[in-house]
């Protein structure tokens, strides 16, 4: 008898365990959808993955305490990010994050955090950019640009386009879109779904910026070869042609982007360079800082504080690595990231 009690009592401790450890979770589930994202507080960390390695993630730079959390999406929708994790877009307290090579768009609400679920049936989704209550995702594959309903959280309908589209802005109502394949940039009537007007451009043009007074910049990393060079162009508001300027790599110029001011493209090619762009003028490149500490640049990104963030992927197969500096080349900080790094969005 002695241990049929002493069994009970097992039996009943145990039982006490199982339930306070269910209510533990559920109060720590509970407390983590009422938290929330502070704008201007943290940086979201792009880590693109291996190809068809599933490892793409989303990590959180805490830029006062520098703290970093490397699987900032799967802590909240508990499942994996994706295969090749390609970009953010925020539209309010939303952040869209478009993972190229599963072909979906994963929805956080960043107020509180919360997954809100996924759109699929997307070719290869690159960017996105929002209207009047669409979403309008660029494709690596498929010819096409996905129409989304944003309250469905759906492909809607599709319009056609002449190649790989990539990076898009809005010039009033129009749609510009840079083909890499073209190349070209291709101004869309979104409301008729039709081309209304085009501007050739250098090979693999991605990069498009529309700048504070209303011109245009875009970015060619030239071809493959490398008999044709990289090339940024600046245009205006009617895609007339104001300026082009020719950069004579040393090496592939894979990180790039403007600085904060938006009046000096910066892009890495053995040390961090730049153009001033002026209204109607691009300059010579000049040398902003020299940088020593890389191994494999991949991406170049800037906050509103002026620091700069330069990813180094590494072999493309492990961890890379975030490296921080002032706008004059001090160094500020590095930390692990994820597998391929590509940009520190600030949100």
């Amino acid at each position: 008898m002695q241990s049929l009690k002493d069994l009970l009592g097992l039996l009943l401790i145990a039982a006490i365990i199982i339930f306070g450890s269910a209510c533990s979770s559920d109060d720590d589930n509970a407390g983590n959808q009422n938290e929330s994202l502070a704008k201007g507080k943290y940086g979201l960390v792009i880590n693109e993955g291996g190809f068809q390695q599933g490892n793409a993630s989303l990590g959180l730079f805490d830029k006062d305490t520098r703290e970093y959390n490397p699987n900032f999406f799967q802590s909240i929708s508990g499942s994996p990010l994706g295969d090749i994790f390609q970009s953010i877009y925020f539209r309010n307290e939303t952040a869209y994050l478009v993972v190229n090579n599963s072909s979906t768009i994963e929805i956080l609400n960043l107020n509180p955090l919360k997954h809100l679920g996924s759109i699929t049936d997307l070719p290869s989704p690159r960017y996105m950019t929002t209207r009047d209550g669409f979403g309008y995702v660029s494709n690596l594959f498929g010819n096409v640009i996905s129409v989304v309903g944003l309250e469905e959280m759906r492909v809607i309908s599709t319009m056609d386009f002449p190649g790989w589209s990539e990076e898009m802005i809005w010039l009033e109502n129009d749609l510009l879109v840079s083909c890499p394949s073209c190349p070209g940039l291709y101004l869309i009537d979104v409301e008729a779904q039709m081309i209304i007007d085009s501007v050739a451009t250098g090979p693999n043009s991605s990069f498009l910026r529309k700048l504070p007074n209303g011109n245009i910049l875009s970015f060619s990393t030239g071809s493959f070869d490398g008999e044709i060079l990289p090339s940024l162009l600046l245009l205006d508001e009617e895609l007339n042609k104001l300026d082009r300027r020719e950069i004579a790599p040393m090496g592939f110029i894979g990180a790039f982007e403007l600085d904060e001011s938006q009046s000096r493209f910066l892009y890495f090619d053995g040390d961090l360079m730049f153009i001033e762009v002026n209204d109607d003028h691009l300059s010579t490149p000049q040398t902003l800082f020299n940088v020593d500490e890389l191994t494999s640049a991949y991406g170049l990104s800037l906050n509103s504080n002026g620091q700069i963030f330069l990813t180094n992927a590494r072999d493309f197969n492990s961890i890379g690595e975030i490296i921080v500096y002032d706008k004059d080349g001090m160094l500020l900080d590095r930390f692990e990231a994820g597998v391929v790094p590509s940009a520190v969005v600030e949100y």
